[in-house]
């Protein structure tokens, strides 16, 4: 069959996403905040039967200047907090604080630790409601 994926991303139907019945879902909102969206999407009595909102796993893609969920520096933030996320067994020990300060140690030579504790905030708060 074609490759689906072929030219980026699908746009897919909620009837298909229904069909599907996924156990997480990832919100990734490139306009807002994607935290901005959890809620609405828990408290929807259209999303309600899905097993992701009935287990509270819907959840909001983290981000601070820009979401980690797409093709730039750190997108590999973004894929160690899905793998975390989707596999907590497999990745608990990956503390994803440390992996942000990391990052932007090695990558963009921040050493300044005021700086470093406000991209760590940013990262803090946007992933904040996937706590409660």
């Amino acid at each position: 069959g074609a490759n689906k994926a072929a030219n980026g991303w699908s746009t897919v139907s909620f009837e298909q996403i229904a069909a599907w019945n996924p156990d997480l879902v990832i919100l990734v909102s490139y306009k807002d905040a994607s935290y901005k969206y959890v809620k609405a999407v828990q408290e929807s009595g259209v999303w309600a039967n899905l097993d992701a909102v009935k287990n509270g796993r819907v959840k909001a893609s983290p981000h601070d200047m820009m979401n980690y969920i797409q093709p730039v520096a750190s997108w590999i933030l973004g894929l160690q907090w899905l793998a975390k996320e989707a596999y907590p067994a497999l990745f608990a020990d990956l503390d994803m604080e440390v992996q942000v300060r990391r990052f932007y140690q090695d990558f963009y030579n921040i050493t300044d630790e005021g700086k470093l504790d406000v991209l760590l905030d940013l990262y803090r708060s946007s992933v904040a409601i996937n706590t409660l």
